[in-house]
């Protein structure tokens, strides 16, 4: 079948309102996508192989297709000795290729045929490993776009196991957790595999950008493990998350605060929060602001990724913030999740750069 002239898909980054480490054992969480997204761009290339280019694939990495059953298999041999016991969860994947090279075995393991070469090319602006779902996102909008480009049907259940399988090979495992929410958009409540939107969600999120976590979300999930597994404090977490979505609902902002304080100190207990950022939130608790990291955190190191703020007093938190050496923005919610670029707006020649698509996308490409 011939393939697609050229094809465009995205998928939003998300938060982790809170249920962060309790939504692994069955709690509830409650998730939005956010205004941040992965943009992977995929078009026609005259050799059997995939060509990765953007961030961080410089230069290109060239990537025959004919392997493509053979990593697939060697990978999820990795994840089955991860299961058992035999291989850290950071060696399950050895190169940042690998992940994208898995995600693409995946589609063309549901292709009746062989399929033409492609070159993909990445884009985003998700902060990477600060708990925003980078990999769930690009899992969703290279799958997407791959099976539109070789013609592939896809319900989007299939992206959404796609997705989540590639996670367990990043994570160790995966809930499921982000690659539900980035591809639903707008804010859920999650658990257990299902979930439902949430009514409202909060219209702007302030955000305290501690830098990079040393470990990640896999070490992050291990450690908990290791610490209390099944006899973590979920039913603690679980009221909290209630006490939060309801708060939500009702626009509370002081039940909302409330919430947070409570999410962060177990967030606390449980060894996830490197000791400079408690020491950044005790201030701004003094100033009747709440705050907690959003995702894994680090087990490690001095950097724990994302603290979402709820204040009335933003120019105490930025005084905050610069003191600690923080950066802060916001995001608001991003209320469509994973999507393809209609046909019409991504027929570029073969000589257009896939960045051509991307811009077309960012002034407004019509989307669905």
């Amino acid at each position: 079948m011939t393939p697609a002239c050229a094809v465009a898909a995205r998928a939003p980054g998300k938060l982790i309102l809170c249920g962060e480490h309790g939504v692994v054992y069955g709690a509830p969480a409650l998730a939005l996508a956010v205004d941040r997204y992965v943009t992977v761009t995929v078009r026609a290339w005259a050799k059997p192989g995939l060509r990765l280019q953007g961030n961080p694939f410089t230069p290109a990495t060239d990537w025959p297709l004919a392997s493509a059953p053979g990593l697939k298999a060697e990978l999820e041999m990795r994840h089955a000795r991860f299961r058992a016991g035999e291989l850290p969860a950071a060696e399950i994947l050895r190169a940042p290729a690998e992940f994208i090279q898995y995600a693409a075995a995946q589609v063309l393991a549901d292709a009746a045929a062989p399929r033409a070469g492609c070159v993909v090319e990445i884009a985003s602006d998700i902060p990477f490993g600060s708990g925003m779902g980078s990999s769930a996102a690009l899992a969703l909008a290279l799958t997407r776009a791959l099976a539109a480009y070789w013609r592939i049907p896809v319900r989007r259940e299939r992206l959404y196991a796609w997705a989540r399988q590639a996670e367990n090979l990043r994570h160790g495992r995966s809930s499921g957790l982000d690659p539900r929410v980035c591809l639903h958009g707008g804010g859920i409540r999650f658990q257990a595999g299902r979930h439902v939107p949430l009514t409202r969600v909060p219209p702007r999120l302030l955000l305290a950008q501690t830098g990079v976590p040393l470990t990640g979300t896999g070490d992050c999930v291990e450690a908990v493990a290791q610490r209390s597994g099944e006899n973590g404090p979920w039913r603690e977490m679980t009221a909290i998350t209630r006490r939060l979505a309801a708060a939500l609902a009702a626009a509370d902002q002081s039940a909302q605060q409330a919430a947070l304080r409570a999410q962060q100190r177990l967030l606390t207990r449980l060894g996830v929060t490197p000791a400079p950022v408690p020491a950044f939130i005790r201030p701004l608790e003094q100033t009747g602001a709440a705050a907690k990291i959003c995702g894994a955190g680090a087990v490690a190191g001095r950097a724990a990724g994302l603290v979402w703020i709820i204040s009335d007093d933003e120019p105490a938190v930025t005084a905050l913030a610069r003191a600690a050496g923080y950066d802060l923005f916001s995001v608001r919610p991003a209320l469509q999740g994973a999507r393809l670029l209609r046909q019409k707006e991504c027929s570029l020649s073969r000589t257009q750069s896939g960045a051509s698509a991307v811009r077309m996308l960012a002034a407004g490409g019509r989307v669905r």
